[in-house]
């Protein structure tokens, strides 16, 4: 993981409380590279920059 990383400062528990607070929104959140992050959001809808919609 490289020091950009969104969570990369974060405890373990605190990256955790983050993941539920995202779950629990019904709001758009942009997740660029974390990619911890993404694996724990992958069932999520997404919107890819760049790729043609489905």
């Amino acid at each position: 993981m490289t020091d950009d990383e969104a969570t990369n400062h974060l405890s373990s528990s605190l990256a955790e409380e983050l993941t539920a607070a995202i779950r629990g929104t019904s709001a758009a959140v942009v997740v660029a590279h974390d990619r911890q992050l993404l694996r724990d959001l992958a069932d999520r809808p997404r919107l890819r920059v760049g790729e043609p919609s489905r």
